[in-house]
C-alpha cells in the first residue's frame, strides 16, 4: 500500500503444499517474494534543536533524563544516592523536529550517533521517543556509552533512512 513511510523492501518466503482438485506442484514448491517499497522521502530529515545560549554555537538542547540538568554530562549518573540498579549510566534527552515514529515502530528504530573527543564513534539505540505535547518536537532518550571520552561529543540522529544535523554535548569525567 502506498503511504509516506519509507520502510525498505520486505521479503516473504512463500511455500505451497497439499494441492487439491488434481493440481500438481512442481519442484521446488517454495519461492521468495519481495515487496519493493516504492515510497519516497517526502519529509525533511530530523532536525536537532540547538541551544543558542550554550558554550558552543552548535550546542544541542539536552538534559539529564533523571535530574533534568543541562550538560556537561557525567558518564555515570550523579544520583549515586538513588538505587538505579546495575545500569547506572546517565540517560540524556535531546530534542528534534521532523521526527515521529511510524505506526508499530519502537524507539529502537531511532539511532543516535556519538563521536567523542577521541574520534571514537558510537551508535546507540534510543530508549524512548515521544512527541512533546503542544510542540512540533520529539524528545529522544538514550544511554551514554561506558567508554565515551570526556570533552565535546558530536551528536546526530538517524531515523527512516535520514540523518539529522549535528549538535554538540559535553562530557566530563
Amino acid at each position: 500500500m502506498d503511504d509516506l513511510y519509507v520502510e525498505g523492501n520486505e521479503t516473504v518466503a512463500l511455500s505451497l503444499s497439499n494441492p487439491s482438485g488434481g493440481a500438481f506442484l512442481g519442484s521446488p514448491n517454495t519461492s521468495t517474494l519481495t515487496i519493493v517499497d516504492n515510497d519516497v522521502i517526502t519529509t525533511s530529515p530530523p532536525q536537532l534543536i540547538l541551544d543558542e545560549s550554550g558554550p558552543d554555537a552548535n550546542q544541542t538542547a539536552a538534559l539529564d533524563s533523571l535530574l533534568f540538568v543541562r550538560d556537561p554530562f557525567h558518564i555515570q549518573s550523579v544520583a549515586s544516592w538513588l538505587d538505579l540498579g546495575a545500569d547506572r549510566n546517565t540517560r540524556v534527552t535531546i530534542f528534534a523536529a521532523n521526527l515521529q515514529l511510524n505506526q508499530g515502530e519502537t524507539a529502537t528504530a531511532v539511532v543516535i550517533n556519538l563521536i567523542d573527543a577521541n574520534n571514537q564513534s558510537f551508535e546507540v539505540a534510543a530508549e524512548d521517543v515521544r512527541l512533546v505535547p503542544n510542540f512540533d518536537l520529539a524528545q529522544i532518550v538514550f544511554r551514554l556509552p561506558d567508554s565515551l571520552s570526556a570533552g565535546a561529543c558530536s551528536v546526530t540522529v538517524k531515523a527512516h533512512g535520514q540523518v539529522s544535523n549535528a549538535g554538540i554535548i559535553r562530557i566530563v569525567s
